[in-house]
């Protein structure tokens, strides 16, 4: 495993990074450090920013332990209840017969609750804290229903069936 780590900060003029070897002290660790524009995707602007940190540092990215993301763009999107920015979601939760009245994000203001919680829907999974097996009927009929609200598509990258959501 590698010991080397990335920072990454994506703010609204620059993404700013780090490379850092945590076990040298006198220049604090500082491999390689990249500011370069924000992209209107984030994700491109920090691929860049990465990709340039480890060729600055001349590093494998098998050598980095972990990397660290920073921004302040989902929490802006939430304080401006923007909804071009905010994708509406569908909640699975597994849960018990207890926890069925309280539906997830109502203590959210109104007006964000109905951007972003589209659907939601309860699968019995829990008894006296024990996770109990899915039952893949229930799983699909939800995945029916919320294929009916036209809130998502499958992601073409990953091999599984999680889904993303994107509003209409």
């Amino acid at each position: 495993m590698g010991t080397y780590r990335i920072g990454v900060d994506v703010g609204g003029t620059n993404t700013d990074g780090v490379l850092l070897d945590p076990s040298c002290s006198p220049d604090k660790g500082v491999r390689a450090w990249h500011k370069s524009p924000t992209t209107q995707d984030p994700s491109h602007g920090i691929q860049t920013v990465i990709k340039t940190l480890l060729e600055t540092a001349k590093i494998d990215l098998q050598e980095v332990a972990s990397v660290t993301v920073g921004t302040t763009h989902f929490i802006n999107a939430v304080l401006e209840k923007d909804q071009n920015r905010l994708a509406p979601v569908a909640v699975i939760r597994l849960c018990g017969p207890f926890s069925r009245d309280v539906y997830p994000a109502i203590d959210w203001p109104e007006d964000l609750r109905n951007i972003v919680c589209k659907y939601c829907g309860f699968v019995d999974g829990v008894l006296d804290a024990y996770i109990l097996p899915f039952a893949r009927s229930t799983l699909s009929s939800f995945e029916r229903a919320v294929a009916r609200l036209h809130l998502c598509r499958p992601l073409p990258s990953l091999k599984t069936t999680e889904r993303y959501f994107q509003p209409d």
